[in-house]
C-alpha cells in the first residue's frame, strides 16, 4: 500500500512501473433454492457489504495452508513435525520460481504416516477394483432405469396444485378444477401401472447382463411409449389446451405460471423415458458409457433450455396495449364484442374501448357501426362549438354509450390528419 488518503487507496507493485488506485468492491451474501419448474438452484440475494479488496502479506501454519495456492511465498518448515508437512507446505507454490525456502529442510523432518502407508500395502489387486466398479457400473444403471418409473414427483405436484386451487380467484374456476381433476386421476392410474412394470423390470435387470440388456430394452421402449402418449394426451395436450384459453383472460399471469410448472413436469418425465431408450439402447450395443452418458446429459440441458425459455416467457411484463391488440386481433378474426368479452373474461364496454382505440388507423369506423348511428353521432359534435366526450353523450342520450362517441371521434381526427 503506497498511499491511503480518505477514502482513496492507492497500491503499488514490484514488477509494475505504474500505480492502481483501488476501488471499493460490494459482496453478496446469496442463499440458493431449487427451481420447482426447471430443477435448478436459482440465486436470491439476501444482502450485500461493501469493502476494499485489498489483502497484506501475511504469516500462516502450515497446517492452516491447506487447500491454498500461492504464486510466491517463503516457507520454514526446518523445523516440521507432522507426517506430510513439508509435503504440505511445498505443494501450495504454483511453481518453484515463486518458493524460497527460510530454513534448511533435512531428512528428520520430512516423514510419512504409519496408518497411512499400512493402508496403501492393503490396497487390493487391480482385478478386483475392476470387478467393484462393474457391480457399481450395474447398480447405477438398475437405479437409473427403475427411478424413470417412479411417479411420486409428478403426483405431488398435481397434489400441491390442487390445494394452491382452493383460494385461487380466476375465471371458469369449476372448468379448472374438474381439468385439474381429471388429470389427477390419470397420473394415479399411470402411477399404479408404472409401479407393477417397476417390479417386472427389477426382475428382468437381473438377468440383464446375459442378453446384454435386448430384452431389457425391448420391455423398456414399449414402456416408454405407451407412458409417453398417455403423458401426452392426457396430461399435457389437455394442460396446453387450457393454457391457452387462459392466456388470452385477464389477471392470470401467476395462475399460468402455476399451469406451466405442471407442464413441465409431465416434459421432464417424457423427457427422462426417452434417456432410458437411449441407455438400454447403447447398453445392446455396447456403446461407450461415458460418450452415452455425455449424450444423455447434452439432450437432457436442451430440454431444460426450452423449458427455461418459456418460463422467462411468461415471467416477461406485458407490452403496454398488448391486451388491446389482442381484443383487435380477436375482432378482425370475426368475434363479436360480447365473444371476446366472454373468452377474455372481461366486460363488453371494456372490449369496446381496446376496439375504439383502433379506429381511424387499423379499422374503419363502419366495422365497429352503421353509419346512420356515425351520422347522428356526427352531427350531434357539428352542433357544438367545443364539444367533450360528456357533453356529446348528454345530447345523444342512453341510446349511445361512450365507446360510440369516443369512435366517431377518433374517425374525425384520422380523418383530418
Amino acid at each position: 500500500v503506497k498511499s491511503i488518503k480518505g477514502e482513496t487507496i492507492t497500491v503499488t507493485f514490484q514488477d509494475s512501473s505504474y500505480d492502481v488506485v483501488v476501488e471499493k468492491e460490494i459482496w453478496e451474501n446469496k442463499r440458493y433454492k431449487l427451481n420447482k419448474e426447471t430443477d435448478i438452484l436459482e440465486e436470491d440475494v439476501k444482502g450485500t457489504f461493501t469493502q476494499f479488496p485489498i489483502r497484506l502479506a501475511w504469516a500462516i501454519t502450515i497446517h492452516k495452508s491447506q487447500g491454498l495456492t500461492f504464486d510466491k511465498a517463503i516457507i520454514d518448515a526446518g523445523d516440521s513435525f507432522a507426517a506430510g508437512q513439508v509435503y504440505v507446505a511445498l505443494s501450495r507454490l504454483t511453481s518453484l520460481d515463486g518458493l524460497v525456502l527460510h530454513s534448511k529442510i533435512s531428512g528428520v523432518s520430512i516423514s510419512s504416516d504409519a496408518s497411512a502407508v499400512a493402508f496403501s500395502k492393503q490396497e487390493k489387486e487391480s482385478e478386483l477394483l475392476k470387478e467393484q466398479l462393474e457391480q457399481s457400473r450395474v447398480g447405477f444403471i438398475r437405479d437409473m432405469l427403475l427411478k424413470g418409473f417412479d411417479w411420486r414427483k409428478l403426483t405431488w405436484s398435481i397434489k400441491d396444485f390442487i390445494q394452491e386451487m382452493e383460494d385461487k380467484r380466476i375465471p371458469e374456476k369449476e372448468k379448472a378444477v374438474a381439468m385439474v381433476a381429471n388429470i389427477n386421476k390419470v397420473l394415479k392410474s399411470q402411477q399404479e401401472t408404472a409401479e407393477k412394470f417397476s417390479s417386472q423390470l427389477n426382475g428382468l435387470l437381473d438377468e440383464a447382463q446375459k442378453d446384454q440388456y435386448i430384452l431389457v430394452h425391448a420391455r423398456l421402449k414399449a414402456a416408454s411409449s405407451y407412458f409417453s402418449t398417455g403423458l401426452k394426451n392426457e396430461v399435457f395436450d389437455v394442460l396446453e389446451a387450457h393454457y391457452k384459453t387462459m392466456k388470452v383472460k385477464s389477471g392470470v399471469k401467476k395462475y399460468l405460471k402455476e399451469v406451466h410448472e405442471l407442464m413441465a413436469a409431465a416434459k421432464h418425465k417424457h423427457q427422462h423415458l426417452k434417456e432410458l431408450v437411449m441407455l438400454t439402447e447403447g447398453l445392446t450395443k455396447q456403446a461407450d458409457l461415458s460418450e452415452l452418458f455425455r449424450e444423455i446429459s447434452a439432450q437432457r440441458k436442451e430440454s431444460k433450455k426450452k423449458i427455461e425459455a418459456e418460463v422467462k416467457e411468461i415471467q416477461k411484463p406485458k407490452v403496454k396495449g398488448e391486451s388491446q391488440r389482442l381484443s383487435l386481433q380477436m375482432f378482425q378474426d370475426g368475434k363479436t364484442i360480447e365473444e371476446i368479452a366472454t373468452i377474455r373474461s372481461l366486460s363488453p364496454s371494456t372490449i369496446e374501448g381496446h376496439i375504439v382505440s383502433f379506429i381511424g388507423t387499423e379499422i374503419e369506423l363502419s366495422q365497429f357501426m352503421s353509419d346512420e348511428k356515425a351520422a347522428q353521432i356526427k352531427t350531434v359534435i357539428d352542433s357544438l362549438k367545443e364539444p367533450t366526450l360528456t357533453e356529446v353523450k348528454a345530447k345523444l342520450g342512453d341510446e349511445f354509450s361512450y365507446s360510440d362517441v369516443r369512435a366517431v371521434q377518433n374517425s374525425l381526427k384520422a380523418a383530418e390528419k
